[in-house]
């Protein structure tokens, strides 16, 4: 259950784990194809938010509910909408294969608040997606990355990203494929725990 879920349906067995195995290959519109891991919780919790109505209920397509444990150990259901698939294949645009990237991201960014033994709640969860979207728009991509930015962000607040030199940091980062980790904590001086280092300021 808590790897996976338990599935409800109607539909013989034998139909339905070929359905879902069929759905582990994803289609992107003009990328190509990719493994979808839909099953793990930590990605199925989020499919809600990035996958729309058609493309769910594809997905969930003779299933009544998917029920798992989440990070907080509550229990959480997916029901099928009740409009049809429009294609017999899951295609995602780029713009939500990003957002399915992005999970990873996510889930990184879980195990880092885990060992500060600070999860979020689920009210919490639209605050972490915004400062992993932030991390973008600040062009990181990689996954350590993002959530390491977005661990900063839930640690310092704003004053942080102001320093002078963080945008000199950040295009070592991108385009010499240094961690951001090890960039702060070497150029900046800037930890993810307060009391190894304190926060930057502008007089720094």
């Amino acid at each position: 259950m808590r790897r996976t879920g338990a599935v409800g349906s109607d539909h013989h067995q034998q139909s339905t784990a070929q359905h879902l195995t069929r759905m582990l290959d994803l289609h992107i519109d003009q990328l190509g194809g990719a493994y979808f891991r839909f099953f793990d919780p930590r990605v199925m919790y989020h499919l809600p938010r990035v996958l729309d109505a058609p493309q769910l209920s594809l997905l969930l397509q003779g299933i009544q509910q998917w029920v798992f444990v989440d990070w907080l150990g509550a229990y959480q259901a997916i029901q099928a909408p009740s409009v049809p698939a429009t294609t017999p294949r899951l295609l995602v645009s780029p713009q939500q294969w990003q957002a399915l990237g992005d999970i990873e991201a996510f889930n990184r960014l879980l195990s880092k608040q885990r060992r500060r033994q600070q999860p979020p709640s689920h009210a919490q969860v639209p605050l972490w997606l915004n400062h992993l979207q932030s991390a973008r728009l600040r062009g990181l991509r990689q996954p350590d990355d993002i959530a390491h930015w977005a661990a900063l962000c839930l640690a310092h607040g704003e004053p942080w990203q102001t320093h002078p030199q963080l945008n000199d940091v950040l295009q070592l980062v991108i385009h010499d494929g240094i961690p951001l980790k090890d960039a702060l904590d070497d150029l900046l001086n800037l930890s993810l725990d307060p009391a190894e280092a304190a926060v930057p300021t502008l007089d720094d």
